[in-house]
């Protein structure tokens, strides 16, 4: 059976690791790593139909820290860790 699950948070709360973990569980599961917020659920719904939705978090200081180390993510300036840190926590 399908399964969509959607893992989000702000940049350096675990979605890429927690994805990659489960992609070994049996059955045909599909999981989307991202940056994608409640506000968004009604749209997903429309294209994609039912989805679970995990939401991770971690203090911002922690965030910060695990996106300072990283390659490759030049979108997860400071400003915008700390602006998506404070909408998630409004969720």
């Amino acid at each position: 059976m399908f399964c969509l699950t959607i893992i989000s948070g702000v940049p350096g709360s675990g979605k890429t690791t927690l994805a990659r973990a489960n992609r070994s569980l049996k059955g045909y599961e599909v999981f989307i790593d991202g940056v994608i917020g409640p506000w968004w659920f009604d749209q997903l719904r429309e294209q994609l139909g039912p989805f679970r939705y995990v939401l991770l978090s971690c203090d911002l200081q922690e965030s910060l820290a695990r996106v300072t180390i990283r390659q490759g993510q030049d979108s997860a300036t400071p400003d915008i860790v700390r602006r998506m840190h404070d909408q998630f926590l409004a969720v």
